[in-house]
C-alpha cells in the first residue's frame, strides 16, 4: 500500500516536470515565432492529427454491407447526392428584406470606466491565440496602461451612438 501511494507521488511529480517543460518549450516558441516561423509550424505540425484523402463509401447509403468506392469521381457523386438531398433549393428571385427587429431594452446613460477596462486588459491571458482582431493578448496586457483610455473613450462613444465602429 505504501509503496502504491509513493509511486503515485513519484508519477504526478514526473508529470508535473513534464507539463512544466513543455509549456515553457512552447512559450518560448511563441516568443521566437517572428524570428523562427518554421519551427513554430513545425511543432504545430507534429501536434496536429490529419488524415490524407477522403474515406472510402459505401455504394448504397442504407446498406452498410454494400460494397465501397475508392474512386474519387464517385466518391465526388455520392457527396453531391447527399448534400442535394439535404439542402433547401430556395426559389428565385428577389430575396425579399428582413424584417426589422424592435429593441425594447435600450442602455441609457452607461459608462464605461476607464479602471473596468484596465482590469479586464490586465486579465487577458497570455497563453491564449489572438482575437478577431489579430492583436496577441500579450501585446494588449502589455500596453495596457496606454490602451485603456481609448478604448474607454471608443466604448463610451458606441453606446451613446448606438453604433458600433467600422473597422
Amino acid at each position: 500500500m505504501l509503496q502504491d501511494q509513493q509511486d503515485g507521488e513519484i508519477r504526478n511529480q514526473v508529470k508535473s516536470r513534464v507539463n512544466k517543460l513543455k509549456r515553457e518549450y512552447e512559450k518560448n516558441l511563441s516568443e521566437k515565432a517572428k524570428e523562427n516561423p518554421k519551427a513554430i509550424w513545425s511543432y504545430i505540425k507534429s501536434k496536429t492529427k490529419t488524415k490524407e484523402g477522403i474515406v472510402d463509401f459505401h455504394l448504397d447509403q442504407e446498406d452498410t454491407k454494400s460494397d465501397k468506392t475508392e474512386d474519387n469521381s464517385k466518391k465526388a457523386k455520392l457527396l453531391v447526392e447527399y448534400f442535394s438531398s439535404v439542402f433547401i433549393k430556395e426559389p428565385g428571385g428577389v430575396v425579399p428584406p428582413p424584417t426589422p427587429v424592435l429593441v425594447t431594452n435600450v442602455m441609457s446613460n452607461q459608462k464605461i470606466k476607464e479602471e473596468v477596462v484596465l482590469k479586464h486588459l490586465n486579465a487577458l491571458k497570455i497563453d491564449k491565440s489572438p482575437g478577431m482582431d489579430k492583436l496577441h493578448p500579450r501585446l494588449l496586457k502589455e500596453i495596457a496602461e496606454s490602451l485603456a483610455n481609448p478604448l474607454c473613450i471608443i466604448y463610451n462613444q458606441s453606446l451613446e451612438s448606438n453604433t458600433v465602429p467600422n473597422d
